[in-house]
């Protein structure tokens, strides 16, 4: 397959056909006018992805002449940052994963500038055979903010503002009723605590699968692979579900065969989003009998590359064949006869579905009315080995150290929060109430950690820790974590380019918080110690 045809941003599906539908109609004269005289651009491909046709408004748009165009690549006139972007959505369209496409993206206009457009693409097939060529719209946005090279579509930078302005007082809220419930004697009180925790862990749940959906549907998707031991996922699933079923009088099974397995790459923790959407639903849609979770190593390719089943299988209501193929979009959910507790949001499963594909991997569903639901994902994964085994402690040697942490947040809420949940640990916490206050904290006393929040009146967060690696002083090379309400992969981008070394999502939970700690409370010389222009991911995903 030619590499251009990776490239290639054409119509969507509406276009198909419409061609034959005018011009019989209306006739060719009044078809062409049509096409000659519409707001939008509109072109078409031969199979080998050359631009053979385009209508004025695709000229103006992509900012050439028809004879400069023709003959053309996308690949001549897509802004080079959004090639990548192409050729993975491209690849997934020509392998019919995806019906059509459409997405924003930057074209490079002959006098040198830049074009935001809103692009789709659609292709026609010969039955049996590849691309026979593409048919496409172009529009225009004529929004000047979509010039910044840091734009988002705005349903994304709505998601993104909403995740943040929520999860300042999911912050608060979650942070302080987990301190409450570990401070209070056993009773009426910390029980009502525990209460207030988890119906906060559920709110943030709930926020947390809107983004996802959002976010796996976008350019902004990215896994984070880490060395990981697929039965330990699988554990943790087994003493979490156990517990669930058991409390809706079901029974719980686990079939391993994954025996000998060694350690795997990968998303541990989207991989666990998986089992949990897959397990809480057998769960909830289950009265009576059994939901059970097979797991076991499938014949691996030869090539260090495991394919791995996991099975999800109840004995609960069943789902209609006219039902089963609505499953998997956002916001379907099933209804009929049941309490509305039970209905849920309807994005588990288009969760379940956009991670899957993601990871490469394969996923079907079985179902009989009244009898039970399996669902089957395969997926790959790559074995690790190490040379040689990693050094230890010397003993005699303190476990950890306690360090001076600086806290940096307009909010006072998750600065108190932060400095109770540092201080408990044994370090010492100062505070900086914005960006200025940072830098100026930052220059003159030495600590060992600082968590930076990047949304900051002023001088933000990115801004105050590209100061700091510029500035002269004490902290130029220490470790700055970032801290944010948002979960998409720009902040992470936007994070590393500014110095920073980790990014910890709001609202900051108490293991993992501890886990992002480990790592530097080591003694000096004997811990993984994190460099400027080296980031570390420490979001949590339910």
């Amino acid at each position: 397959m030619n590499d251009s045809l990776l490239f290639v941003v054409l119509a969507g599906g509406c276009f198909i056909g419409l061609q034959t539908f005018w011009q019989a109609r209306w006739g060719p004269k009044r078809f062409s006018a049509i096409y000659h005289q519409a707001s939008v651009g509109f072109f078409q491909c031969d199979a080998e992805g050359r631009l053979v046709h385009l209508n004025p408004k695709a000229c103006e748009i992509l900012g050439y002449t028809l004879q400069e165009l023709k003959g053309k690549a996308m690949p001549d006139i897509t802004y080079a940052e959004d090639v990548a972007a192409d050729t993975r959505r491209i690849r997934r369209l020509i392998a019919g994963e995806i019906p059509h496409l459409k997405r924003y993206k930057r074209y490079q206009r002959s006098d040198g500038s830049i074009v935001w457009a809103l692009a789709s693409l659609s292709v026609i097939r010969h039955p049996g055979e590849g691309p026979r060529h593409y048919f496409g719209v172009i529009e225009e946005m004529p929004d000047g903010s979509m010039e910044s090279p840091h734009f988002m579509p705005r349903q994304h930078q709505f998601l993104a503002h909403l995740s943040h302005e929520l999860r300042t007082p999911l912050q608060g809220i979650l942070g302080f009723s987990t301190l409450l419930e570990q401070t209070l004697p056993a009773g009426e009180n910390r029980f009502q605590a525990r209460l207030i925790r988890e119906e906060t862990e559920r709110l943030d749940r709930l926020l947390g699968d809107a983004l996802d959906v959002s976010h796996i549907e976008s350019e902004e998707f990215r896994l984070h692979p880490l060395p990981f031991h697929l039965n330990e996922v699988v554990e943790t699933c087994h003493h979490v579900y156990a517990l669930q079923a058991h409390q809706r009088g079901l029974s719980f099974k686990v079939v391993r065969g994954i025996e000998g397995l060694p350690e795997v790459l990968g998303d541990s923790g989207r991989l666990s989003q998986i089992l949990h959407n897959l397990l809480s639903n057998a769960i909830k849609y289950t009265d009576s009998g059994q939901v059970s979770l097979q797991v076991r190593r499938l014949a691996p390719d030869g090539n260090g590359v495991e394919q791995v089943l996991l099975q999800v299988s109840d004995t609960g209501i069943g789902i209609p064949p006219e039902r089963q193929g609505d499953l998997f979009k956002r916001f379907s959910r099933i209804t009929n006869g049941l309490p509305q507790q039970r209905s849920g949001t309807g994005l588990g499963l288009a969760i379940v579905q956009g991670l899957v594909r993601s990871m490469g991997g394969t996923l079907e569903l079985h179902s009989v009315p009244g009898e039970g639901t399996t669902v089957r994902v395969v997926l790959p994964f790559t074995t690790v080995s190490y040379p040689e085994a990693l050094p230890c402690l010397p003993p005699g040697l303190p476990q950890t150290r306690p360090l001076r942490v600086l806290v940096a947040d307009d909010e006072p809420v998750n600065r108190v929060l932060m400095c109770k949940l540092l201080q408990r640990r044994g370090h010492d916490v100062a505070e900086a109430v914005d960006g200025e206050n940072t830098c100026a904290l930052a220059a003159t006393r030495p600590f060992d950690l600082i968590f930076l929040d990047l949304r900051m009146p002023g001088r933000d967060g990115c801004q105050s820790a590209a100061h700091i690696r510029a500035t002269p002083g004490p902290n130029r090379s220490i470790p700055i974590i970032a801290m944010t309400g948002c979960v998409f992969d720009s902040d992470q981008r936007q994070a590393m380019a500014c110095g920073m070394n980790g990014l910890l999502t709001k609202p900051v939970r108490l293991e993992t918080l501890h886990q992002l700690l480990v790592e530097y409370e080591q003694p000096e010389g004997l811990g993984p110690r994190q460099h400027h222009g080296e980031i570390h991911d420490h979001t949590h995903r339910s």
